[in-house]
Parts: C-alpha cells; sequence; structure tokens
C-alpha cells in the first residue's frame, strides 16, 4: 500500500476552505492516500511566526503545505524558491520540505496565467483593475505580463501596499499605476480581478461596488471557497465573462507534466499511461486527459486512435522540419521588427539578451539546475526579436514551433552538453545585427544559429532517423 501524503494549509480563516476535500479527492483519485490538514492561524492564542509554523509543520513529517492569506510574503523569506522562480515575485503559496529544506513555489503565478489564456484568446486583457495588493496580487501582477495587458490600475486600502506592488513591477515591463476610486477606475477598466480576501466564507461581500458595473467585459476572483463568490455572481449578473479561482487549483497537474516534457523525464516516443500519471502529479483523470488534450494541440504529444497518448517522437527529419519553421518565423518576424521597432522594442530585446547571458554563465556551473530558467530566457530573447512584427497570431506560431524545438534541445544537451561561449557568441551576433538594423545579417546569424543543434543531433545520431 501506499504510503499516506501529509499535507496542510497555513492561513488566517482557514477552517471551510474546500481546498482539504479537493487534495483529498485527487489523491483518492490518483490511488495516493493524502491527509490534508486545515491549521487556521487566527484561532491561536499567540501570534503566530509562519517561520516557527513552517519549521514544526517539517518536523512533524508533512509532505508540503500551502500558504495563504497573510503570510505569502512572510513566508518568502525562510525559504528556497525553486529553479526557474520570477525574478522580483516576493511570495510563495506552496512549500515542500525535502531533506531538511523548504523548497517553495507560487502557483498563483502559473496557474492564474494558464487559467486566464484560453478565456482570452479572443480578446486582449487591455486595461486591467485589481482589488488587493498582497501576495496573490503580486503574482497575478506578474502573470499579466504575459498577457497582453495594457495596464495595471491597483486598489488597496492600504494605498502604501499599493503603490509597493507597484514598485515591485517597475523595469517588468508593466506599467501599473495606484487608483483611490474603485467606482471611477471600474468603468475604465477592460478586466476585473479580486486578489483580496473579500468573497470567503469567512470574509463576506465584495471590493467592487455595484455601480461601478457596465465597462469591464472579464473577471477573474482568486478566491474558490465559495465558488461563486458574489463579485462573480454581480460579474455574470453584466454579461461579463467570469474565471473562477478553482482554476487556479485545477491547472497546476497540467504546468507540472509541462515541465516534466522540456526536461526529457519522458523519453521521445515513450508512452503516456493514464494512471501512472495520476500518481505522479496527484491529479485526478479528467484533468490529465485535459492536459494531454492540451499539449497534443502544441505538439508536445501525440494523440492515438483509441490508444491513449504518448511523446512526441524525435526524428531528423523532423527537428529539419522544426529548424525550417523556426528560421522562416525569426528571419521574417525580425525584418519586420528592424522595420517597425521602435526604442522600447530595442531596450526589451537588450534586457532579454542580459538576462539570457547571466543565466547561460550559470548554465556552466549546473545545466540540471538551471535548465528550465535557461529555455524560458532563451524564448524571451527570440520571442523579443520579433516582438515588432506586428503580427500576435506570427508570434503564438513561433511560441509553438519554439516548444516543440526545446525538447529536441533537452537531447542536444544530454549528447554533447551545454554549447557554453559558443552559444554565447551566436546570441552576442544576432543582438549586434538587429542593433544595427541589419536584417540580412541578422537573419544569417539566426539561421546559422539554429543550424548548430541539427547538425550536433544529426552527429550524434539521438534523435532517430
Amino acid at each position: 500500500m501506499t504510503d499516506q501524503i501529509k499535507l496542510g494549509l497555513l492561513g488566517n480563516g482557514s477552517g471551510r476552505s474546500r481546498v482539504k476535500s479537493l487534495h483529498e479527492y485527487l489523491g483518492e483519485q490518483a490511488g495516493v492516500p493524502v491527509h490534508y490538514e486545515l491549521m487556521d492561524l487566527a484561532q491561536a492564542e499567540e501570534p503566530v511566526a509562519i517561520e516557527a509554523e513552517l519549521q514544526r509543520c517539517m518536523e512533524a513529517g508533512f509532505t508540503g503545505v500551502n500558504v495563504t492569506h497573510p503570510y505569502k510574503h512572510d513566508a518568502f523569506r525562510q525559504v528556497h524558491t525553486v529553479p526557474g522562480y520570477p525574478k522580483g515575485l516576493t511570495s510563495v503559496n506552496t512549500v515542500m520540505f525535502r531533506a531538511g529544506r523548504m523548497l517553495a513555489d507560487n502557483t498563483d503565478y502559473s496557474g492564474m496565467y494558464h487559467a486566464l489564456a484560453p478565456n482570452l484568446a479572443e480578446r486582449p486583457a487591455g486595461k486591467v483593475l485589481m482589488a488587493g495588493s498582497g501576495g496573490v496580487g503580486l503574482a497575478i501582477a506578474f502573470s499579466l505580463l504575459r498577457l497582453d495587458t495594457k495596464v495595471l490600475y491597483v486598489y488597496d486600502t492600504n494605498r502604501a501596499a499599493a503603490e509597493a506592488l507597484c514598485a515591485q513591477l517597475d523595469g517588468t515591463g508593466l506599467q501599473a499605476e495606484v487608483v483611490d476610486s474603485l467606482t471611477e477606475t471600474m468603468q475604465q477598466a477592460d478586466g476585473l480581478i479580486n486578489a483580496t480576501p473579500l468573497g470567503m466564507y469567512q470574509y463576506p461581500g465584495t471590493a467592487f461596488p455595484e455601480a461601478g458595473f457596465g465597462q469591464a467585459n472579464w473577471a477573474f476572483d482568486a478566491v474558490y471557497t465559495p465558488q461563486r463568490t458574489q463579485f462573480l455572481q454581480h460579474c455574470e449578473q453584466h454579461d461579463m465573462l467570469t474565471v473562477s479561482g478553482l482554476q487556479l487549483f485545477l491547472c497546476q497537474g497540467f504546468d507540472a507534466l509541462r515541465e516534466d516534457l522540456f526536461t526529457g523525464v519522458f523519453e521521445p516516443g515513450s508512452k503516456l499511461k493514464i494512471d501512472a500519471l495520476r500518481q505522479r502529479y496527484g491529479v485526478g483523470t479528467n484533468l490529465i486527459r485535459e492536459s494531454l488534450a492540451r499539449l497534443a494541440s502544441d505538439g508536445l504529444v501525440e494523440a492515438e486512435d483509441q490508444k491513449g497518448f504518448r511523446v512526441t517522437k524525435a526524428s531528423a527529419t523532423r527537428l529539419a522540419d522544426l529548424t525550417r519553421m523556426r528560421v522562416l518565423l525569426e528571419t521574417d518576424g525580425v525584418e519586420h521588427s528592424l522595420q517597425d521597432g521602435d526604442i522600447n522594442w530595442e531596450v526589451n530585446l537588450v534586457a532579454a539578451h542580459h538576462k539570457l547571458v547571466h543565466i547561460e554563465q550559470r548554465m556552466h556551473e549546473d545545466p540540471d539546475r538551471h535548465l528550465i530558467t535557461w529555455q524560458q530566457c532563451d524564448y524571451e530573447f527570440h520571442a523579443a526579436l520579433i516582438a515588432a512584427c506586428g503580427s500576435q497570431l506570427h508570434c503564438e506560431h513561433h511560441r509553438r514551433v519554439f516548444d516543440q524545438f526545446r525538447q529536441f534541445i533537452q537531447l542536444e544537451l544530454r549528447t554533447h552538453g551545454f554549447r557554453g561561449t559558443e552559444v554565447v557568441h551566436e546570441h552576442e551576433a544576432i543582438l549586434e545585427a538587429a542593433l544595427k538594423r541589419d536584417a540580412t545579417r541578422c537573419a544569417e546569424e539566426i539561421e546559422k544559429h539554429l543550424g548548430v543543434y541539427l547538425n550536433r543531433i544529426q552527429s550524434g545520431g539521438r534523435a532517430g532517423h
């Protein structure tokens, strides 16, 4: 029999949270017994220090804990974050205990993006008004960077907290402003986000006044207990697209599976067995199937008639096809960017390259530890090259092709190791040509850079025929 997993929730007013039943249900579905303990720290007789509570849970044999209001910022100061954790995001909501260490992540950040992205596929996030500037608010703000947000208005009854959040976003590329009137700003906003505890069973009500509705067309509520909060009910009455905080929880399994595909946990062509995936990620069958279907649409896994799914097969022919597509997309995209890109495009490109150089230096020391971060920074640099091409469809197709290409980079790393100064020089040459607005040379450098991966894998014989 599988050993029981001991999990818990640390926070104020957590006694009626649905997270206990959700985790224990998902554990049952996965065949892994889970005991989930709700620890309402507001009921403590003396003031609580989250550092002491985390230490107590680790010593008591917990596998991990979730952290909620109002301890996400304080918990961040006590832990080590997972590789690839966004710089500037200073709150965590998940702490795992591993060999005497506390390893933390923020699934509000990734879950928010994957919960909203499909719903906003046909519309930009636009101007967004967010009520609340605590730990979940900061994580949501970072996810909005990826959702075509024009401006983020931040409201908090504690104005200093709202100002601090906006200061943390300075330099990220997201324009953030503190506002003092919810009603007036609601009438300018395209989207509304509740990042306050209001709406939870223990904190009934809504932050958004009824008089402000009418302009916004979508809404997200970070609260998921209850699932249909008063805020979301008001939004539905005004025919707005609504997304519940429950989606944050459900998107975590998808994120974990996607990351494992990029890091080579599953061999190309290998069968993805539903039962094994349920047990590995601790989620139900329906969520695994939904995640696999989404990954298949991105070309990362393949659906087989009546046989389930398997990791997309690797072959030199497929890599050659992906390389050709990347060359076409990036050289055409960069040509348009060089024609139309302004000073902001240049600044973003240089910043993306600076991040990439920094992580490439660290890849020399420990490639396994920094792989995910390096892959993300590599994508951000190549995406920045074509960001001013003027076509969102072009950029979206580039992301899908890039993700499929990433699986081959993992094979190349296994065969030859990290290319070190060679790849650094290639990126420098691409940047130099771009800043000089030399489209011909930039295209040549991109084609040469991408061709190296194909040549090395073909010579190593790891990608089949």
